[in-house]
């Protein structure tokens, strides 16, 4: 998931500083923005559970169910919308070098 992550940030990355080096403009989509909330969601989830471990460790207790699911949601949101999103931008990045071409 981490390489997923961090892979589609460095190719979105070279793909934006290639097209505005060219003059081109690559703003962000809105794919792009929410990907952020769901990556901001699944850390925050993440510091919940790694928190209530550090508890139950010491009271031996479970992750709650609701800690459970919503750490497993906002993780997997997160790796599908990168996905989406990385897709979308080297879509848009095609479009536009192929307008520059013709």
């Amino acid at each position: 998931m981490a390489v997923v992550v961090v892979g589609r940030e460095m190719l979105v990355t070279a793909i934006r500083g290639f097209i505005e080096q060219q003059g081109g403009d690559f703003s962000a989509q809105m794919a792009g923005k929410l990907k952020m909330v769901f990556q901001c969601a699944a850390v925050v989830t993440s510091l919940l559970a790694l928190n209530h471990f550090e508890f139950a460790a010491a009271t031996s207790h479970s992750l709650p169910d609701w800690l459970y699911w919503s750490l497993h949601s906002s993780v997997w949101l997160a790796v599908i919308s990168t996905v989406y999103s990385g897709l979308e931008y080297v879509v848009a990045a095609a479009r536009i070098l192929s307008r520059r071409e013709a």
